[in-house]
């Protein structure tokens, strides 16, 4: 419905107003539902494997609109501990996951309301054709492919070594067992698919 701004200024009743305030109001309020989730990670070298987190950014169902932070809800922090593992097809270095949540500001039962995907295995190798295009670093990232929930290998994204955030040069991004690399996903996860 459009309403003029003719109309709406002064020349209607004070209740009217107040009515049509409220229902301008509560259309334009983000959802609260929690629908996507943008998992970014942190990964650092420990013995033979790596120890890091996952962190959840959660929105509202109209984020995917046009990615607007207002349709930010909350955060949920997962540790993750690496183990040498078995690494996909593409990958050069692979490990197995074990994950457990750490923190969140989420509401509570959020966590078994909405169940976040579980990392079970993560590879790293080259980056995907159908990535190169938005690669963040082209001549250093690295892909990131993850198995979720134990189904099968699937692109999550990018990874670099850290300091490159902070000197804008490294000599490669071959994953070495020494420096802390970090990652930014592809896709983001949609935590309550839309019913047909």
């Amino acid at each position: 419905m459009l309403i003029s701004a003719w109309h709406f200024c002064g020349y209607t009743r004070p209740m009217n107003r107040a009515i049509l305030l409220l229902a301008l109001a509560s259309a334009c309020t983000p959802s609260t539902e929690p629908t996507w989730a943008l998992g970014s990670i942190y990964l650092e070298p420990e013995d033979d494997g790596a120890t890091g987190f996952i962190s959840w950014s959660i929105y509202g169902a109209d984020w995917d609109r046009r990615m607007d932070e207002r349709h930010y809800l909350c955060a949920v922090v997962t540790r993750i501990d690496a183990s040498p593992g078995s690494a996909c097809p593409d990958c050069t270095v692979g490990f197995g996951v074990a994950s457990r949540p750490l923190e969140t500001d989420c509401p509570e039962g959020f966590d078994t309301d909405t169940p976040l995907p579980q990392l079970s295995a993560l590879g790293l190798g080259p980056v995907p054709s159908e990535l190169v295009a938005e690669n963040p670093y082209p001549d250093v990232s690295l892909g990131s492919y993850a198995q979720w929930n134990g189904g099968p290998w699937t692109t999550w994204g990018w990874m670099w070594p850290e300091e490159l955030e902070y000197t804008n040069t490294v000599e490669d991004g071959e994953w070495d067992g020494r420096r802390t690399f970090v990652g930014w996903p592809s896709w983001a996860w949609e935590l309550q698919p839309e019913e047909d």
